[in-house]
């Protein structure tokens, strides 16, 4: 009889002790597929195909069922991990190692008629978060990965105007239904399905889409509206190049001065002083030089075309007017921008920049997110000249970010 990792005898004795961190749990041993089928073995595509197809299908298992922790060995040596996590947004970071969990918006709704009915949508912000291949909307129901066309068509038409062109989302998508609701017989494999109502749940769908896209500050409070809409802007910046502001102003006479000497994991500058090292974290110093920046120099400029804005309530109307910008109605749901921010100028996607500033917060949380988003990203390459005029820069401003020193 065995009780987890103590083994007994028939007379009631121990007989093996194995120490073990925790109970196993279920473990899945896989070995000599299709064996005796040597054709169907030789049909097979190439090695890394297969993998990469058992990959995705446990990926898929741990995005319906987050909570549990996924150990996945090839040939007795580890293959890969996915850690338990209270919600699917929290999850595929793991799974999509570029995108970040702030880059993604959570919603889990109950559906009014109907008993134990739900619908849980986790979406990357179309600001920031899209890909270049369809591939990463994905549709779940009671548990399981399937797919539906007519689903997936629902989401894509829902970005349609909010991404870049030829961006599609980054959508995961479960839905918890009646099995009444459900007819399995689409698909010898049950991997596609028909639904009843499916009018009735594409409505739904788009309904939650949107509700995830125009937060109100009705549904959420204050602090979370203002981060929403101030995460958009961005500080236009060349590329290839950092607009670092050489001019020297007059130090404290205490002032530790800094010496960049070299670049630790392409995150930290790593910088000598009289009494020792520093570790700077490059994003943080470049924040708050963009951040004193942005207060310096905030200003709206006039633009020669009118940026035009289809469907505004009223309140984003009013919205767009506090912060200063000079809007008016051009036709049936249209309206026409005729200045914007002077840092929105020279942005490409600058009528989707209008649309989330209408969506309300406060100018100084967004100018703290506008550095934050613009500033230089861990993992970005510095030369010794970029860090030295970063750390000279940062020294110089009104508040450095000591606590962010190691």
């Amino acid at each position: 009889v065995f009780h987890g990792a103590v083994a007994y005898n028939n007379e009631g004795e121990v007989s093996q002790v194995e120490v073990v961190a925790i109970a196993p749990g279920t473990v899945v041993t896989v070995n000599n597929l299709f064996a005796n089928y040597e054709a169907r073995r030789q049909g097979l595509p190439a090695t890394n195909q297969q993998l990469k197809a058992v990959q995705n299908v446990i990926q898929q298992i741990a995005l319906c069922h987050p909570h549990v922790n996924y150990q996945i060995w090839q040939n007795d040596k580890e293959w890969f991990t996915i850690c338990p996590a209270p919600t699917v947004g929290k999850l595929i970071p793991q799974i999509l190692p570029q995108v970040r969990q702030g880059d993604l918006h959570e919603v889990n709704l109950q559906i009014p008629n109907l008993e134990n009915s739900s619908l849980h949508l986790v979406i990357g912000l179309p600001d920031r978060c899209h890909r270049h291949r369809p591939d990463w909307v994905k549709v779940a129901i009671n548990g399981r990965m399937i797919k539906t066309p007519e689903l997936e068509q629902t989401i894509f038409s829902a970005f349609h105007k909010i991404l870049p062109r030829d961006r599609y989302p980054v959508c995961f998508l479960h839905l918890t239904i009646s099995p009444e609701q459900i007819n399995w017989n689409r698909n010898p494999a049950k991997t596609e399905i028909y639904l009843n109502e499916l009018t009735f749940w594409q409505e739904q769908i788009t309904e939650a889409i949107h509700k995830s896209l125009r937060i109100s500050e009705t549904n959420i409070k204050e602090s979370i509206h203002t981060t929403r809409v101030s995460n958009l802007l961005k500080v236009a910046e060349s590329k290839g190049e950092y607009n670092f502001n050489s001019q020297k102003s007059q130090s404290s006479e205490n002032q530790t001065y800094l010496k960049a000497i070299a670049q630790l994991s392409n995150t930290y500058i790593v910088a000598e002083h009289s009494g020792g090292m520093w570790l700077v974290e490059q994003h943080i110093a470049h924040e708050r030089v963009l951040y004193e920046q942005l207060c310096d120099s905030w200003q709206l400029v006039a633009v020669e075309t009118p940026i035009i804005i289809y469907q505004l309530s009223q309140a984003q109307v009013s919205q767009l007017q506090c912060i200063g910008l000079d809007i008016e109605p051009f036709g049936d749901n249209l309206w026409a921008v005729r200045n914007i921010p002077m840092m929105l100028k020279q942005r490409e996607d600058c009528a989707e920049a209008i649309l989330e500033l209408s969506w309300g917060g406060d100018l100084q949380t967004a100018q703290v997110a506008v550095a934050c988003r613009s500033a230089i990203r861990n993992g970005t390459k510095m030369s010794l000249p970029e860090m030295q005029t970063l750390l000279d820069n940062w020294q110089r401003t009104r508040n450095p970010h000591h606590e962010k020193l190691i």
